[in-house]
């Protein structure tokens, strides 16, 4: 899966549960936690969340 749709479909779970922990979006998408926390940061840098202590949460 490429980084563009792992994001878009994070963000899907996001808006569904307001808030994200990064160990769960690792069993997920099977992929490794560094992964996830730079998709985060890459959203969190597009003012779409805000990253949190081991995850993130909507940006409203």
């Amino acid at each position: 899966m490429f980084a563009e749709e792992r994001q878009e479909k994070l963000l899907s779970i996001l808006r569904e549960k307001r808030k994200v922990a990064v160990s769960e979006m690792c069993d997920v998408f099977n992929v490794s936690g560094a992964t996830i926390r730079a998709d985060l940061r890459q959203l969190e840098e597009e003012g779409l969340l805000t990253r949190t202590h081991g995850g993130a949460v909507l940006r409203t």
